[in-house]
């Protein structure tokens, strides 16, 4: 979350960032601070700096580690990321050949952001909202045509 925290903030413009820089707010620091006092909570529902968040949701999120379930996968994996990527770690690919003992194909998507659509300008979560109106990118769905075209044989 930390490195979701610094890209975000990396991503900000005009008058946010301005705010950011004018105050010299640390947003990383105020979110770690967040989601600390959300690891302490006992409620479904927590209340904190004026914001309701699901507490049990983030508890659960924080506490699952997925090294375990990777090691037991035994069936063909496709993982793919893009370059520009703001919300997942593109590298987390790298620990993901580390932790999946199978057949395990991965791929980063130059100029592709979380919502697998091309980005020619920086990622920033503002340009989300035009982005889900555009087609994913079409070397995703080559990509896993081509997978699954491979795998059809050993079906």
């Amino acid at each position: 979350m930390q490195w979701q925290g610094r890209q975000v903030t990396g991503g900000l413009t005009g008058f946010n960032a301005w705010i950011v820089r004018v105050l010299r707010i640390d947003p990383v620091k105020s979110q770690q601070k967040s989601l600390d006092r959300l690891k302490v909570t006992t409620e479904d529902v927590a209340r904190i700096s004026l914001k309701k968040y699901n507490a049990k949701w983030f508890r659960e999120f924080f506490a699952y580690d997925p090294a375990p379930d990777f090691a037991r996968i035994r069936v063909p994996v496709l993982a793919i990321t893009g370059e520009k990527d703001i919300q997942v770690n593109p590298a987390d690919l790298e620990r993901m050949l580390e932790l999946i003992p199978g057949d395990i194909e991965t791929h980063r998507l130059p100029g592709v952001t979380h919502l697998m659509r091309s980005e020619g300008t920086k990622p920033s979560l503002r340009g989300h909202k035009e982005q889900v109106r555009r087609l994913v990118d079409p070397r995703l769905i080559e990509l896993v045509a081509n997978w699954l075209e491979k795998g059809k044989s050993s079906w």
